[in-house]
């Protein structure tokens, strides 16, 4: 029922964001450095060139949402999103030489969701992807749903007898087109190319995502315990989650693998913390296995939805080319 859902991420431990869920860190072994242009936490997994690719992709996602029944807003929330590039676009502005294309904005639904406060519903207003000083408008058909029992998605299904609920269902949301060269978001530097649609997922492929946050919205100890609340030892302190996660007001990009791949979603060993949900999920260019081509390297793969709800050494994300939107398009849409 939708009290057991939402009033369990509505929880103290993350009322300071009310849209967010579990997630997790999962990877011990990690120690974020500077590494090119950017900051990564594991050197041996991504190149210099694909960091500066990535660092003008990532997309914090801003939030605002309003107490049914009132004017004023009562919340700004924070998540991630991204962009999916569609295809070129004819014409640039002002005779510019830089390349624009259309885009499909992309984010974790669970992010657009109506949430339960302590005396009535949240609704959110807006959701709108941050691009360097640029502040996004998105149309999201689904801003404001209300989830419910029935979304639930076992992630085993069919695969173990414990069930492993995903309380939101399939966890991507996307935004209507963006086809206007004037908008920022039709950069192509900001966009990721989705993976071909042939692409054959496996255990051991390496992937990443992309993060910024605030000192306002940095990890802490509370929304880094994953989905069952994991003991994080007493002496866990500021210095040592910089050390997982980085610096605020800069972009850090977290690595893994893929531990478990399913009809709809991937499990992987990327760390991650309340407010990252929504991510874009991309493939490495450094020690991936033969089914990764190399031109395949730096592209969106996954949604990242959070922590896993049975097992503590990861969290997960859906796939993007199981997503409607993206199956009707095929690949050919793409450049």
């Amino acid at each position: 029922m939708i009290d057991e859902i939402d009033l369990a991420v509505a929880s103290e431990k993350r009322s300071t964001n009310p849209v967010g869920v579990a997630e997790s860190l999962v990877n011990w072994d990690k120690d974020i450095i500077q590494w090119g242009f950017g900051h990564v936490d594991d050197a041996k997994l991504i190149s210099r060139e694909l960091v500066r690719q990535v660092l003008p992709k990532c997309a914090p996602l801003n939030i605002k949402l309003r107490k049914d029944g009132t004017a004023p807003w009562a919340k700004n929330c924070h998540a991630h999103g991204g962009l999916i590039r569609r295809e070129i676009l004819q014409s640039s502005p002002g005779g510019s030489t830089a390349t624009f294309c259309s885009v499909y904005p992309v984010t974790a639904k669970h992010n657009l969701r109506r949430v339960v406060g302590d005396n009535g519903f949240f609704t959110p207003k807006e959701a709108n992807i941050l691009l360097s000083d640029n502040e996004i408008d998105i149309m999201w058909d689904e801003l404001g749903w209300l989830p419910t029992e029935a979304d639930r998605f076992d992630l085993r299904e069919g695969k173990e007898t414990q069930p492993a609920l995903s309380p939101y269902g399939f966890d991507v949301s996307v935004g209507n087109e963006i086809a206007d060269a004037e908008n920022p978001a039709c950069a192509a530097k900001a966009s990721f190319q989705k993976v071909r649609v042939d692409f054959k997922f496996e255990k051991g492929q390496k992937v990443g995502m992309a993060v910024f946050f605030t000192n306002q919205t940095k990890p802490t100890r509370a929304t880094i315990a994953g989905a069952d609340d994991a003991e994080i030892p007493e002496d866990f302190g500021e210095a040592e989650i910089k050390k997982y996660y980085g610096e605020p007001g800069r972009v850090n990009i977290y690595t893994g693998e893929i531990k478990y791949v399913g009809p709809k979603h991937i499990e992987y060993s990327i760390n991650s913390f309340t407010g990252c949900s929504g991510a874009v999920v991309f493939l490495l260019d450094k020690d991936q296995p033969a089914s990764v081509d190399q031109s395949d390297w730096g592209r969106a793969v996954a949604i990242h939805s959070g922590a896993h709800p049975l097992m503590s050494d990861r969290n997960y994300g859906f796939l993007i080319n199981e997503h409607s939107t993206f199956e009707t398009l095929g690949a050919k849409s793409y450049y």
